[in-house]
């Protein structure tokens, strides 16, 4: 009996495990099929995305949205790669085809299932188009963007800011308020961003869409500092350049951290930093020092353009570094018969403006390469070469002859200006003593910067309005910011007078940061240029410069200043107003 029940059990427990199996059978059976059906639909949606993502005309991605049932993420994708595509003579004709009403019906429609990616890309792309049966499709996405807004990725938020452009330009209330918001989320989350790129955008375009987040992203990039290389700090001078970001803080601390990074140095990195630096307007004397050493070093294995490059923007930062440029002229010096006029004449401006003292055996070398060429120049070009040596004090006489025969008739106002400049070089056509042939004209069109503004306004208060000239385009090719007209007793007059009144001129000069090298008193080569014909031409200087004009505080010490100023010219005292 007892065996009988044993077989028995042992019968039903065979037959409940074979059930079990089965049954386990049937269900791996389902899985598999639905996991095979489900692998199938990511395939053809795959491979969908790959034919909308390899079109490269209009025409076969529009046959492609028309064969196809899309989603609403594959609807977003046709959408952005159309603006790829489409041309903006073509964008109208697109609009109106059905296959575009097909894209946007479907977007809308999946607005609550597309990914945020989707989503953020379908708003631009509809902005970026910018037509009236758009506006319905902004008014859906948008919403539906802000209620995703604090949840959204790092990247959707700056792609929103980085787009800020395109989504302002239709002018609507909502989607500006939109990128403010995206704004203000990802200053809050400022901490969660350290990605270079990201970074990168940021400097680039958060200037335009808020106020404190460019505050919150200098301090946030301090902190981070010491996890950058040379390269991310060249790219965010590059993208701070481009966005006008504010410098200070930030770009001093990028400074010492460069200065810090020699190892990572390239001449091609360098160059691309002093290009960022002469854009906005920035220097630091420490790493240029640094740099200019660096340089100097590498510059006999470089190309005559990447000389030309360290030339011309040390000349724009206004950096004179004598070792640096003695370098410079034996490159040239060396390869002086390869060398096109066109960059001869951008060393020489250089040189010019650096005040940089070129030897004899390099104005010779100059001198007779021009020679050799001479009746091959266009007429301008043999201008600009022989100002550049007269600035230089290495112009000789016979060339100087020769460019004072030159027909200037179809010179442009610069090319014009400079000419007379060689004439009064020559002292062909001015005096030091008899005056009476002169007239000046006053430019009205040349509005004054705040420091020379400030100036005239101190300068009316003590001389008088009606004797002040402003701007004034002399006759022998220099502009000078004031000029009084003094009669015999010293005394100013109209700006109306007679000229037979008119005993003495009066320049006075403003001279802001960039008439001077950088962290000197040394003017740069063009200014003194202009003192110097200035005086030649009889005129009295009285000058006044940036750093003692800002560190006076109140309008009563200025007045004592000009005062000072101007009755110690010449040694003799100027009756002025009181």
């Amino acid at each position: 009996m007892a065996a009988t029940c044993r077989i028995v059990s042992l019968r039903y427990s065979s037959v409940s495990k074979s059930r079990l199996f089965v049954s386990q059978m049937t269900n791996h059976y389902i899985k598999n099929s639905s996991l095979k059906q489900h692998y199938k639909f990511m395939s053809n949606d795959n491979l969908l995305d790959t034919k909308i993502t390899s079109s490269d005309t209009a025409e076969s991605l529009l046959h492609i949205v028309q064969e196809n049932k899309l989603s609403g993420n594959q609807a977003s994708l046709s959408l952005t790669k159309m603006t790829q595509l489409l041309n903006v003579t073509r964008v109208d004709h697109f609009t109106r085809d059905q296959s575009f009403q097909k894209l946007c019906t479907q977007i809308a429609r999946e607005k609550y299932n597309i990914s945020t990616e989707s989503l953020v890309l379908s708003l631009i792309n509809v902005c970026r188009i910018q037509t009236e049966p758009f506006s319905p499709l902004i008014l859906i996405l948008e919403p539906e963007c802000r209620r995703r807004l604090r949840a959204m990725q790092i990247r959707h938020l700056i792609f929103l800011i980085a787009n800020h452009s395109v989504l302002l330009a239709i002018k609507s209330d909502s989607v500006n308020k939109l990128v403010k918001e995206a704004a203000a989320v990802l200053e809050f989350r400022l901490k969660d961003v350290f990605e270079v790129k990201n970074l990168t955008q940021l400097l680039m375009h958060s200037s335009a869409v808020s106020q404190s987040l460019p505050k919150q992203l200098q301090n946030h990039m301090i902190s981070l500092m010491d996890y950058f290389s040379f390269t991310d700090l060249t790219q965010f001078c590059k993208s701070m350049l481009a966005g006008h970001f504010p410098t200070g803080i930030l770009l001093r601390t990028m400074s010492i951290k460069m200065a810090a990074s020699t190892e990572e140095w390239t001449v091609e990195k360098i160059l691309d930093v002093l290009k960022c630096f002469s854009g906005m307007g920035f220097n630091n004397r420490n790493l240029m020092i640094a740099f200019s050493s660096f340089l100097q070093t590498e510059i006999k294995n470089r190309s005559l353009t990447d000389v030309l490059d360290i030339a011309q923007v040390y000349s724009s930062l206004r950096v004179a570094s004598t070792e640096l440029f003695a370098e410079v002229e034996k490159y040239v010096g060396k390869k002086i018969e390869s060398v096109t006029f066109r960059d001869l004449r951008s060393i020489l401006h250089a040189f010019f403006v650096l005040r940089y003292v070129a030897s004899d055996e390099f104005a010779e070398a100059v001198t007779n390469q021009l020679l050799s060429e001479w009746l091959n120049l266009k007429p301008y070009l043999q201008l600009e070469l022989t100002w550049c040596m007269m600035g230089l004090d290495i112009l000789p006489l016979f060339l100087l002859e020769k460019v004072l025969r030159l027909n200037t008739d179809d010179f442009n106002p610069v090319l014009a200006t400079k000419h007379q400049h060689l004439i009064n070089y020559a002292g062909t056509e001015t005096s030091t003593t008899d005056l009476s042939h002169l007239k000046s004209a006053v430019n009205k069109d040349v509005k004054l910067r705040p420091l020379q503004e400030s100036v005239k306004i101190v300068l009316e208060n003590v001389v008088g309005e009606k004797n002040l000239s402003t701007n004034v385009l002399t006759p022998i090719g220099h502009s000078i910011e004031f000029q009084l007209l003094l009669d015999s007793q010293r005394r100013p007059i109209d700006v109306q007078s007679d000229e037979h009144k008119v005993h003495t001129r009066l320049a006075i000069l403003v001279h802001g940061p960039t008439s001077y090298l950088y962290a000197s008193e040394r003017f740069v080569g063009p200014v003194v240029l202009r003192r110097k014909q200035l005086k030649a031409a009889g005129y009295k200087l009285t000058e006044v410069g940036y750093r003692e004009w800002n560190a006076m505080q109140s309008e009563d010490e200025k007045k004592q200043f000009i005062r000072k100023k101007l009755e110690n010219v010449s040694k003799y005292q100027i009756s002025i107003q009181t």
